[in-house]
Protein backbone atom coordinates (compact mmCIF):
# COMPACT_ATOMS: atom_id res chain seq x y z
CA UNK A 1 0.00 0.00 0.00
CA UNK A 2 2.75 2.44 0.88
CA UNK A 3 4.49 2.40 -2.54
CA UNK A 4 1.17 3.27 -4.16
CA UNK A 5 0.55 6.09 -1.68
CA UNK A 6 4.10 7.33 -2.13
CA UNK A 7 3.73 7.38 -5.92
CA UNK A 8 0.45 9.25 -5.87
CA UNK A 9 1.75 11.72 -3.28
CA UNK A 10 4.89 12.44 -5.29
CA UNK A 11 2.85 12.79 -8.49
CA UNK A 12 0.49 15.25 -6.80
CA UNK A 13 3.36 17.25 -5.28
CA UNK A 14 5.50 17.44 -8.43
CA UNK A 15 5.44 20.77 -10.22
CA UNK A 16 6.72 19.54 -13.54
CA UNK A 17 6.00 16.44 -15.60
CA UNK A 18 9.36 14.80 -14.82
CA UNK A 19 7.92 12.24 -12.45
CA UNK A 20 8.71 8.78 -13.81
CA UNK A 21 7.09 6.56 -11.17
CA UNK A 22 8.63 3.86 -9.03
CA UNK A 23 11.90 3.75 -10.96
CA UNK A 24 12.65 7.39 -10.23
CA UNK A 25 11.87 6.89 -6.52
CA UNK A 26 14.22 3.89 -6.34
CA UNK A 27 17.00 5.65 -8.26
CA UNK A 28 16.78 8.77 -6.07
CA UNK A 29 16.48 6.79 -2.83
CA UNK A 30 19.23 4.33 -3.65
CA UNK A 31 17.24 1.13 -3.09
CA UNK A 32 13.81 -0.43 -3.16
CA UNK A 33 13.45 0.62 0.50
CA UNK A 34 12.86 4.16 -0.78
CA UNK A 35 9.40 2.98 -1.85
CA UNK A 36 8.57 2.38 1.81
CA UNK A 37 9.60 5.77 3.14
CA UNK A 38 6.89 6.78 5.57
CA UNK A 39 5.75 3.20 6.19
CA UNK A 40 6.54 3.28 9.93
CA UNK A 41 4.62 6.56 10.46
CA UNK A 42 1.71 5.00 8.57
CA UNK A 43 1.66 2.04 10.91
CA UNK A 44 2.02 4.21 14.02
CA UNK A 45 -0.89 6.39 12.96
CA UNK A 46 -3.21 3.46 12.24
CA UNK A 47 -3.25 2.14 15.80
CA UNK A 48 -4.49 5.33 17.46
CA UNK A 49 -6.92 6.00 14.60
CA UNK A 50 -8.57 2.60 14.86
CA UNK A 51 -8.67 2.68 18.66
CA UNK A 52 -10.19 6.18 18.80
CA UNK A 53 -12.64 5.35 16.02
CA UNK A 54 -14.02 2.28 17.79
CA UNK A 55 -14.05 3.95 21.20
CA UNK A 56 -15.94 7.00 19.93
CA UNK A 57 -18.37 4.83 17.94
CA UNK A 58 -19.18 2.67 20.97
CA UNK A 59 -19.57 5.73 23.19
CA UNK A 60 -21.91 7.48 20.74
CA UNK A 61 -23.91 4.31 20.12
CA UNK A 62 -24.28 3.58 23.84
CA UNK A 63 -25.39 7.11 24.70
CA UNK A 64 -27.46 8.17 21.69
CA UNK A 65 -29.05 5.06 20.13
CA UNK A 66 -32.81 5.10 20.83
CA UNK A 67 -34.08 1.83 22.27
CA UNK A 68 -37.50 1.97 20.62
CA UNK A 69 -36.43 1.70 16.96
CA UNK A 70 -38.68 -0.72 15.07
CA UNK A 71 -37.43 -0.08 11.57
CA UNK A 72 -34.18 -1.62 10.35
CA UNK A 73 -33.76 1.34 7.98
CA UNK A 74 -33.86 3.84 10.86
CA UNK A 75 -31.41 1.68 12.83
CA UNK A 76 -29.08 1.56 9.82
CA UNK A 77 -29.27 5.36 9.44
CA UNK A 78 -28.34 5.84 13.09
CA UNK A 79 -25.40 3.43 12.75
CA UNK A 80 -24.29 5.22 9.57
CA UNK A 81 -24.41 8.60 11.29
CA UNK A 82 -22.54 7.29 14.33
CA UNK A 83 -19.87 5.72 12.10
CA UNK A 84 -19.41 8.91 10.10
CA UNK A 85 -19.20 10.98 13.28
CA UNK A 86 -16.63 8.69 14.87
CA UNK A 87 -14.53 8.69 11.69
CA UNK A 88 -14.53 12.49 11.55
CA UNK A 89 -13.56 12.78 15.21
CA UNK A 90 -10.79 10.16 15.03
CA UNK A 91 -9.36 11.58 11.79
CA UNK A 92 -9.34 15.06 13.30
CA UNK A 93 -7.44 13.81 16.35
CA UNK A 94 -4.96 11.73 14.32
CA UNK A 95 -4.36 14.31 11.57
CA UNK A 96 -0.94 15.39 12.93
CA UNK A 97 0.29 11.79 12.62
CA UNK A 98 -0.85 11.70 8.99
CA UNK A 99 0.86 15.03 8.32
CA UNK A 100 4.20 13.59 9.43
CA UNK A 101 3.73 10.61 7.11
CA UNK A 102 3.00 12.83 4.13
CA UNK A 103 5.92 15.15 4.82
CA UNK A 104 8.31 12.22 5.13
CA UNK A 105 7.17 10.85 1.76
CA UNK A 106 7.43 14.09 -0.22
CA UNK A 107 10.45 14.37 -2.50
CA UNK A 108 13.24 16.40 -0.95
CA UNK A 109 12.29 15.54 2.62
CA UNK A 110 15.26 16.03 4.95
CA UNK A 111 13.85 14.20 7.97
CA UNK A 112 16.18 11.50 9.27
CA UNK A 113 13.58 9.71 11.38
CA UNK A 114 10.05 9.96 12.63
CA UNK A 115 11.20 11.59 15.86
CA UNK A 116 13.21 14.12 13.86
CA UNK A 117 10.16 14.87 11.72
CA UNK A 118 7.97 15.46 14.79
CA UNK A 119 10.50 17.69 16.53
CA UNK A 120 11.21 19.71 13.38
CA UNK A 121 7.52 20.23 12.57
CA UNK A 122 6.67 21.19 16.17
CA UNK A 123 9.59 23.62 16.42
CA UNK A 124 8.64 25.29 13.12
CA UNK A 125 5.01 25.52 14.21
CA UNK A 126 5.81 27.08 17.58
CA UNK A 127 8.42 29.49 16.19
Amino acid sequence: LSPVCLGSLRRAASINAEYMGGRSIVSEGGSVMALYKGFVPTLTSLGPFIAINFAVFDTIKTNFMPEDINSELKRAMYILAFGASSAIISQSICYPLDTVRRRMQVKGSTYTSMANAYSTIISKTLA
